[in-house]
């Protein structure tokens, strides 16, 4: 017998929370959680250049996860939204 599965996650019925759009990106805080896959490093590099040259962010916070497969730690996403005005995640395949 072959079983399939199906990998997309089902979305939770709990309302998005009301956030607040920035208007600009000078003088923010911006964090990156790297997922530890090879290309997330120098794309976030890249990206961080960019948005302190040309956008005016004052701080780039980096943390990463132990793997892609797990989550981040609990301690890590709490003090990304407690220090960073946006925080870029991503996949670096």
């Amino acid at each position: 017998m072959v079983q399939i599965l199906n990998p997309a996650a089902t979305r939770g019925n709990a309302a998005a929370p009301d956030i607040a759009a920035i208007d600009t990106l000078r003088g923010k805080v911006i964090g990156f959680l790297d997922n530890c896959k090879s290309n997330f490093r120098p794309l976030a590099d890249d990206l961080a250049d960019i948005l302190q040259r040309d956008f005016g962010v004052t701080t780039i916070i980096r943390r990463g996860k132990s793997n892609p497969c797990e989550p981040a730690p609990d301690a890590v996403i709490e003090e990304l939204a407690a220090s960073c005005d946006l925080v870029i995640t991503g996949t670096g395949d």
